[in-house]
């Protein structure tokens, strides 16, 4: 869908696929970049925050879009925050 150019489908499917398997890392991991490269940065923190509150543990891949999103939105000292507890859980877990 997002190659055709249909990609407010391509976001609703991802989201839909997040919902349907929130434990599956690597769809929401595509929705978040599906959602930075449309430059919906508020709802990529947004989401991000629900994943989180439902328990899930954050990865270095989660953090690090979720600073991404905060950087487009110039919130440097939060990005450089979330920056560095993705180093930690990085180094912590062997994550690449």
């Amino acid at each position: 869908l997002w190659r055709v150019g249909s990609r407010r489908k391509a976001i609703s499917a991802a989201l839909q696929a997040t919902r349907s398997a929130p434990a599956r890392e690597d769809i929401f991991l595509h929705y978040l970049e599906l959602l930075l490269a449309e430059r919906e940065f508020s709802a990529v923190d947004r989401e991000v925050d629900l994943v989180l509150s439902k328990g899930v543990q954050p990865t270095a891949r989660l953090l690090i879009g979720q600073a991404r999103a905060k950087l487009a939105l110039r919130d440097f000292p939060k990005a450089e925050k979330l920056l560095e507890r993705a180093e930690k859980v990085a180094l912590s877990s062997d994550q690449p």
